[in-house]
């Protein structure tokens, strides 16, 4: 029922460990399929090993990472499939759990657990129990979870592979992706979290790559917060929410990444700035032309 999919671009020294976590299993995925993008690194020997108990696809050329993922996924043969990078470690329960609640929940498109967050040498730096996260959510529960609550993190989910079909990964965006899938999918179906963690995901262990990924991180950002969310659901809620966490994120911005900024850097601020004003006075306005019904129906 479920496919195993893992996206590779030269991560050869933590690719054996990812691809074994999926090997080793309690229950067995229905396959396990490794994308390589190209690599130019010892991916090949390490894929090697494992003949006969995986597939691997390539793409006709180097893919960015949304265009590898979708390429991944059209090659996945299960009503459902989880995707994990190639320097993170699936539980021996991961399959098994995720089993368990799509079978109990027939409503469900996406299910999501706990992790275990590692650094480079696998030692543990924190466990993300997703305690504030609800065992089920439907819409619009689930979505305003997304924008405000526990997020789901892309080392620990499951998808419906017929729901995922009518949105795919985004290739307008660089790195969210997964992100703007999780609030696309929210409208069609339950989010469902399991018990235990399922997974470990590897944090922080490359240097200075949040400071390379920091211009496509903030454009992500501007784009699902003006497009995307609004596409899905443009109440009161979403935009009280929404001119918080735009104003989270810029103080989040200037504490974190000022010191690598630029012209550019400083015209998104203040697009994100200009945001979070527009938020506030659409999310007002929605509150008062609500009262202005409730007293004409009066």
């Amino acid at each position: 029922m479920i496919s195993i999919g893992i996206p590779t671009y030269n991560q050869a020294d933590t690719l054996g460990e990812t691809i074994e976590s999926f090997i080793n299993q309690t229950l067995a995925p229905l396959e396990i399929v490794v994308s390589d993008n190209w690599c130019t690194d010892n991916t090949q020997e390490i894929l090697k090993r494992y003949k006969g108990m995986i597939k691997v696809v390539k793409p006709e050329r180097h893919l960015s990472m949304m265009e590898n993922w979708n390429f991944l996924v059209s090659h996945l043969n299960g009503e459902w499939f989880s995707l994990m990078s190639s320097d993170d470690i699936a539980l021996p329960n991961f399959v098994l759990d995720i089993s368990r609640a799509i079978s109990q929940n027939t409503d469900a498109v996406l299910i999501r657990g706990p992790y275990i967050a590692i650094d480079g040498n696998g030692v543990e730096v924190d466990r993300r129990t997703a305690r504030y996260a609800a065992k089920k959510r439907d819409f619009p529960a689930n979505f305003y979870e997304q924008i405000w609550g526990t997020k789901t993190s892309f080392a620990a989910f499951c998808v419906k592979k017929n729901a995922f079909e009518s949105l795919e990964f985004n290739e307008k965006l660089t790195y969210a992706g997964d992100y703007a899938l999780w609030l696309g999918l929210s409208p069609m179906g339950s989010f469902i979290t399991t018990k235990k963690c399922i997974s470990k995901y590897r944090v922080d262990y490359r240097q200075d790559i949040s400071a390379h990924r920091s211009k496509a991180i903030i454009n992500d950002s501007v784009l699902i917060k003006t497009q995307i969310i609004s596409s899905i659901r443009n109440d009161w809620i979403t935009c009280a929410i929404l001119s918080v966490t735009v104003y989270k994120y810029i103080r989040w911005l200037e504490k974190n990444v000022r010191s690598d900024c630029t012209k550019d850097f400083i015209d998104k601020l203040n697009e994100l700035e200009r945001l979070k004003g527009t938020f506030l006075k659409r999310g007002l306005g929605l509150i008062l032309n609500k009262l202005y019904r409730i007293r004409t129906i009066k």
